[in-house]
């Protein structure tokens, strides 16, 4: 297993509502962001899996005890690591096939050339306003005649300092989940069914390790939350009102993440992961292998 900090895991399950699609972010002027931000906003809910990434590298960094070593202090806003080329191969390595891993390692690219995240900050003199920050980007590709590869790597420290510097698993901290390693190209061996990526099986994993603190057998969730962490691209807001419309029925939500979790656990072994789950008609059941 390794450990992802709960801020982490919280950034992960992106969803439709501004607010809580953001990583990092004060601000309660929906408006205000979404003027600002424009459709750009939308990019994060494709973020999973540079976040998995680097919790990854980060984790490994930990357990070898190179972190300091491995991850270098980059200023004021990034920490940096150069990313070998077998490391970084070896985190597609469990993918379903070579089609998905290509399909990923692409996915991972774009991720970390592409993404943003938005903050806002005060100034003394000028107000507020709203800061355009990468989350993580790439400055460098080394090849070599070898063949070998080096990746210069930098990620934000307001998204990832508790996980490196470990004050995530000290009290007081934001506190940490466990996942099994390389869980999304792990669950890549799954189908999607009805539904058109990994990232639900993904964030439900996720999402439930999160909620279950205690590490129980089932926990029951509120639908409506359940939702919009997991599948807030199969539903619509209602309008006037509270709670969420699902765009195909309970049944085939089910069907189709049924699937992917039993496959899931065959390919996450002795591992704690979501092993089934019943949606009610104001809840969600959640239930674990372990």
């Amino acid at each position: 297993m390794i450990q992802i900090s709960r801020n982490i895991a919280q950034n992960i399950l992106i969803n439709k509502h501004i607010i809580k699609a953001l990583p990092i972010i004060d601000s309660t002027n929906d408006r205000h962001i979404e003027n600002i931000a424009g459709n750009e906003l939308r990019i994060l809910k494709r973020y999973a899996v540079a976040y998995d990434l680097i919790a990854n590298l980060i984790s490994q960094a930990h357990k070898t005890g190179t972190i300091t070593n491995y991850i270098k202090d980059a200023g004021k806003d990034y920490f940096s690591m150069t990313v070998r080329k077998n490391t970084w191969q070896n985190y597609f390595n469990d993918c379903g096939n070579h089609t998905i891993r290509q399909s990923l390692a692409l996915q991972v690219m774009k991720d970390l050339q592409s993404g943003f995240i938005y903050i806002h900050g005060k100034d003394r003199t000028r107000g507020d306003y709203i800061e355009y920050r990468r989350p993580f980007f790439i400055t460098a590709i080394r090849q070599f005649q070898n063949g070998e590869l080096d990746r210069d790597l930098y990620f934000s420290k307001i998204v990832f300092q508790s996980l490196v510097t470990g004050e995530c698993f000290k009290n007081g901290g934001d506190g940490f989940i466990e996942i099994p390693p390389c869980l999304y190209p792990r669950l890549t061996n799954t189908k999607t069914g009805e539904l058109q990526s990994h990232n639900p099986i993904y964030k439900i994993n996720l999402y439930g390790l999160l909620k279950n603190t205690h590490k129980k057998k089932n926990i029951t969730v509120n639908k409506n939350d359940f939702i919009e962490n997991v599948i807030p691209e199969y539903a619509s807001k209602i309008k006037n009102g509270e709670g969420y419309k699902l765009k195909m029925p309970e049944y085939s939500i089910h069907n189709s993440l049924i699937g992917s979790i039993n496959k899931s656990k065959n390919v996450c072994q002795n591992e704690r992961i979501i092993s089934n789950f019943y949606i009610g008609k104001d809840d969600v059941t959640l239930y674990f292998t372990l």
